[in-house]
């Protein structure tokens, strides 16, 4: 059985792994992927919760990162959004200008 420290180690790097193809890739189903396993190793950690200062405030950290990763995400959605809004507007113009030209 891995130790706390061994467990904490695993949820870094699976959280950077998970960090990476955020960034990364536009393949979302290996980003789907990866987080399940991030929400697994999670979950596995339970049986270090005697350690209850550890292990609270280890998992209030990593609550912190997913909440900036979903402003991130916000933010990202609103931009596409955005640019949706654009390029919509660009072709009802050009589609008026055609019709009058």
């Amino acid at each position: 059985m891995p130790s706390f420290i061994d467990w904490k180690n695993q949820v870094a790097t699976a959280q950077q792994q998970l960090s990476q193809l955020m960034q990364d890739t536009t393949d979302l189903s290996k980003t789907q992927l990866q987080f399940q396993q991030y929400q697994e190793l999670l979950h596995s950690g339970v049986k270090f919760a005697e350690d209850s200062e550890s292990y609270g405030l280890f998992l209030r950290e990593q609550l912190d990162w997913l909440q900036q990763q979903m402003v991130l995400f916000e933010a990202e959605k609103v931009a596409a959004a955005a640019e949706l809004l654009q390029l919509e507007r660009r072709k009802k113009a050009k589609s008026g200008y055609d019709q009058n030209t």
